[in-house]
C-alpha cells in the first residue's frame, strides 16, 4: 500500500472524522480509501456503460412496429416487474 498525505483545514477533518464515525470506519483514511474505491468502480462502471451503449448504436437496425415495441416492453417488464410502470402502488385518492 502506498501512503498519500494530503493536507486539509481544521473543518474538513471534522467532518472526515464524524462521517467516519457515522459511516463505521475506524478512522478518516479508512473512510477516505472506502470513498475513493467507490469512485475508482463508478468510473468503471461509467466506461463499461459507454461501450455497452457503443455497442448498441453500431448494431444492425431492426425494424420496429408497434407490436415489436409492445412485445420488447413485456419482454423487459416481465424480467424486471419493477419497472412497470402499469404495476407500481399508486396511493388511493383521499
Amino acid at each position: 500500500m502506498v501512503r498519500i498525505e494530503v493536507a486539509i483545514d481544521k473543518n474538513l477533518n471534522s467532518f472526515l472524522e464524524k462521517q467516519a464515525k457515522t459511516n463505521g470506519f475506524s478512522t478518516p483514511a479508512d473512510y477516505v480509501q472506502a470513498l475513493l474505491v467507490d469512485l475508482q468502480k463508478r468510473a468503471e462502471d461509467r466506461v463499461a456503460l459507454e461501450e455497452k451503449l457503443l455497442e448498441g448504436i453500431r448494431s444492425p437496425k431492426v425494424p420496429g412496429d408497434e407490436a415489436f415495441w409492445r412485445a420488447r416492453r413485456k419482454k423487459i417488464y416481465d424480467k424486471h416487474p419493477e419497472l412497470d410502470p402499469c404495476s407500481q402502488n399508486i396511493p388511493d385518492a383521499p
